[in-house]
């Protein structure tokens, strides 16, 4: 569920990060564009069996397991959540793209913006929990609003994501 009128984040988005995990990505960046041929995917929000011990689905499942209410910061930034099978999809196409598809900057995400609260919901409802949600005071270093547009890896590299947020967690409870 949008909660602005921003357009979603273009690959001409200026990054520069801000915490230690966001400036060191943008200076790997940095580096690579300055060294070698490359195509670089820069990621939304990952989540998968081998991820879901963190961000909110992991701090959602570690407290739902340990008997004790789900925390959510805020609840209205929102984000866009990308199911591990579809960056694996995107990683590939990279691989197999044409030589006209390098020395590009492609965002791969679902284009699916949904607020921290509402996919809180959605993990709640997937894992039977039917409790309350613990709602906190946000954390001043999430961003209000991350979606990507998504439209650059869809011509450039064929890119098609095939997992909504609810598809992508049912999958990964399989």
């Amino acid at each position: 569920m949008p909660i602005q009128s921003d357009p979603p984040i273009t690959e001409d988005f200026l990054t520069v990060g801000n915490s230690v995990y966001g400036v060191t990505k943008n200076l790997g960046e940095l580096f690579v564009k300055q060294s070698v041929p490359f195509i670089i995917l820069r990621y939304a929000h990952l989540y998968g069996k081998d991820k879901k011990r963190h961000g909110l689905i992991g701090g959602f499942l570690s407290r739902i397991e340990r008997g004790l209410e789900p925390e959510l910061y805020g609840g209205k930034q929102s984000n866009d959540f990308c199911y591990i099978k579809d960056v694996a999809q995107a990683n590939y196409l990279a691989i197999i793209s044409s030589w006209d598809c390098w020395n590009q900057v492609y965002n791969i995400g679902t284009g699916e913006e949904l607020t921290a609260q509402s996919a809180g919901e959605i993990i709640c409802k997937t894992v039977e929990y039917s409790g309350k949600i613990n709602i906190k005071k946000p954390r001043e270093a999430d961003a209000q609003r991350f979606v990507y547009d998504i439209s650059k890896a869809r011509n450039m590299l064929g890119y098609k994501p095939k997992y909504s947020f609810r598809q992508g967690l049912k999958d990964m409870f399989k």
